[in-house]
């Protein structure tokens, strides 16, 4: 007897948390613009950060999909940077191709809390000798706000935790992490790896279902590189609901010096991003 209600007791747990699951996932979670995407979709993503500095505009194309399974989906990103100089040479680097992949559940109710993690891996193995490739990669790097797509030479491991609550109009996304990266590429003279914390937050309203404006504060704390400051952004921007086509722009302010690639009174003091989902 007592193990019949054992076994109800479990099947109706196992049944509320798919019924609030799937409850949650029909409120449509906001994706924001830099932090995770946890609607669960498929996607093909373009995104085109661009980062004018004193010295030279970059600008670092990614294209990106990702195959949805409801509460996982697995991703493929493949990003490049490029820096126009106002003299020299152009510099353009392929960043490091990335896998991914990620899990989430939500909780039922008038507001839905999701929560998850995931895993990031990704490689680069083409050399970066030049200085005009290494200041595309650092602009790339600053570009997406990320260490995980631009940091050259190295095997870089992106674990990630993330929680977002929303009523299927105001939401908030936050996540923390730490990325870890492996030289792989010329490895004399490196430390075996560099470290560093992630952390977001974000916050936004979806208007009658056509936008939602949004804002962000992300960070990135180098943990084992001596004489770094964080590099910190302040993030305004939108994402366009026009169907399965999800138009997206952000605005970013960096609060640090490493942020805007800051060093002799040179820096870039506001940065852009333009970018279009196609989800189905």
């Amino acid at each position: 007897m007592k193990r019949g209600i054992g076994v109800l007791m479990a099947a109706a747990l196992v049944y509320g948390l798919l019924v609030g699951s799937a409850s949650a996932q029909e409120k449509d979670v906001v994706i924001p613009l830099t932090l995770q995407d946890m609607s669960g979709k498929s996607n093909v993503n373009i995104a085109l950060p661009m980062v004018p500095h004193d010295n030279f505009f970059g600008m670092s194309p990614r294209l990106s999909g990702q195959y949805g399974l409801g509460n996982m989906a697995f991703g493929l990103q493949v990003p490049l940077s490029m820096a126009f100089p106002d003299e020299g040479d152009t510099g353009f680097g392929l960043g490091n191709i990335t896998l991914e992949g990620k899990f989430h559940q939500c909780t039922g109710g008038q507001w839905a809390i999701c929560y998850g993690g995931g895993l990031a891996l990704s490689a680069g193995f083409l050399e970066a000798d030049e200085s005009e490739v290494r200041a595309a990669h650092m602009s790339g790097a600053v570009g997406h706000q990320s260490w995980t797509y631009h940091y050259y030479e190295s095997l870089v491991i992106r674990p990630l935790g993330f929680v977002a609550i929303t009523d299927g109009a105001i939401f908030g996304q936050a996540e923390f992490g730490a990325a870890i990266g492996i030289p792989i590429v010329n490895t004399d003279g490196k430390d075996s790896h560099e470290a560093a914390i992630l952390w977001a937050f974000g916050a936004g309203y979806k208007l009658m279902d056509m936008i939602a404006p949004m804002i962000e504060f992300r960070g990135l704390s180098p943990v084992t590189e001596d004489g770094l400051d964080s590099y910190l952004w302040l993030n305004f921007g939108a994402r366009f609901y026009f169907g399965s086509i999800l138009p997206m722009v952000r605005l970013s302010i960096p609060l640090t010096d490493e942020a805007s690639l800051g060093g002799g009174g040179q820096s870039a003091p506001v940065q852009f991003e333009l970018g279009c989902m196609f989800q189905f």
